[in-house]
């Protein structure tokens, strides 16, 4: 999917640089035309990165739920010292 994204950004790129040289030439219909094309593959990349951004943040938020209350009962269990008064003496020093 990566791959894909990368390969739809260097086809707008493209035809941006296609459509600078149109300008260079005087050609305003070339112009018009690939950058319209420019910006319909730039939409395309936003919208993919988007999609891989809400995938990815719907994995590590899933691994966050189901860890967050094991550690969360081993740090009222298993209190190695780690408490309000210790963290307060520490932040005092």
């Amino acid at each position: 999917m990566i791959l894909a994204v990368v390969l739809i950004q260097i086809l707008a790129l493209g035809h941006f640089f296609l459509a600078v040289a149109a300008f260079m030439n005087d050609s305003m219909p070339f112009l018009i035309v690939l950058s319209i094309i420019g910006l319909f593959w730039e939409w395309l990349f936003i919208h993919y990165v988007r999609v891989i951004r809400k995938q990815k943040s719907g994995q590590d938020g899933a691994e966050l739920q189901t860890a967050a209350p094991k550690v969360f009962a081993e740090n009222l269990y298993d209190d190695h010292g780690l408490n309000y008064s210790g963290a307060c003496e520490q932040y005092c020093r």
